[in-house]
C-alpha cells in the first residue's frame, strides 16, 4: 500500500509563527475521526521541531509545492476556536498588516502553545 492510500485526509494548519500562510499536513487514518476545524494538532516544522498548530481547513488535496508531512497527534477533544473567531483573526491580520500566525500567537494563552527546541 502506498503512502497516498494510507492518508485519510489533509488539513491546513496555522502555526503560531510570523507566517502568513497555513501549511498542509497529511492525516493518518487513525486520526481522521478526531480532526475538526478549530482543534490543535502537533505537527513537525523545519528541522526536528514540533509545534501545536490550529486546524483551519480540512480537504483532500495533496500539496504539490512541498512534501507533505504527517500530523503527529490531535491535542483537543473539542474545538478551541469557532469560524467567527478565525474570521476575526483574519480581519485583524489584514487591518494591522500582521501575519495570521503572529495574530494566533498573540491571541492564544501560553498554556495552549507547544513548541519543541
Amino acid at each position: 500500500m502506498s503512502l497516498f492510500q494510507e492518508i485519510g485526509a489533509y488539513v491546513d494548519v496555522l502555526l503560531p509563527l510570523p507566517l502568513e500562510n497555513a501549511f498542509t499536513y497529511a492525516v493518518p487514518p487513525s486520526l481522521v475521526e478526531e480532526i475538526q476545524v478549530g482543534k490543535r494538532v502537533v505537527v513537525p516544522f523545519q528541522k526536528g521541531k514540533f509545534y501545536s498548530g490550529l486546524i483551519i481547513n480540512i480537504h483532500a488535496e495533496n500539496p504539490t509545492s512541498y512534501p507533505c508531512k504527517m500530523v503527529e497527534e490531535v491535542l483537543d477533544v473539542f474545538p478551541l476556536l469557532e469560524e467567527k473567531h478565525l474570521q476575526f483573526w483574519k480581519w485583524m491580520s489584514q487591518y494591522y498588516l500582521s501575519p495570521l500566525g503572529l495574530v494566533m500567537n498573540q491571541a492564544f494563552p501560553s498554556a495552549l502553545k507547544l513548541a519543541s527546541k
